[in-house]
């Protein structure tokens, strides 16, 4: 196996909802984008990631046999996290402004699971997950697809 493929393998992505969403519904205009990205990681032998956090606020207005369960690993929010994820947003409360919107203290869960699983990039199409990760100063690489193809970021990365 060559350098290049041994960086390919054991990547553990994680998968925000928003992602998740275009990539089961077809008619969103970043569905190819979205579906390249999960398929050129899956070919690069990537572990793919799913917050019971990220699935609950899914079946808000998906289905369970939407989902491509076969390729993803649900992991469960354990005490552990939970004690990360106050620590998280108290931090960034009391030193990086105002956080109140109810949704990001769903991401600051999601971003205390991804730390603690030790996740090499976090896959979303939303900007204030982007921004709570850079504000965090965070680990985890995002790829935000509504600012990068997956034909960008995989001509960059291998």
């Amino acid at each position: 196996m060559s350098k290049k493929n041994n960086k390919t393998t054991n990547i553990k992505i994680a998968i925000d909802t928003s992602f998740l969403i275009r990539l089961v519904k077809e008619t969103d205009e970043q569905h190819d984008n979205v579906k390249s990205f999960f398929i050129e990681f899956y070919n690069k032998h990537a572990t793919f990631y799913i917050s019971t956090i990220t699935l609950s606020e899914f079946l808000i207005k998906g289905t369970i046999e939407e989902l491509p369960l076969d390729f993803l690993k649900i992991e469960s929010f354990n005490h552990f996290q939970a004690k990360k994820a106050a620590n998280i947003f108290n931090k960034l409360r009391d030193h990086k402004g105002n956080i109140t919107r109810r949704a990001l203290k769903d991401d600051v869960k999601i971003l205390a699971q991804a730390i603690d699983k030790e996740i090499d990039y976090f896959l979303c199409a939303d900007n204030d997950f982007e921004s709570l990760i850079k504000r965090y100063n965070a680990e985890v690489k995002v790829i935000n697809i509504l600012k990068i193809s997956h034909k960008e970021f995989f001509s960059k990365l291998f």
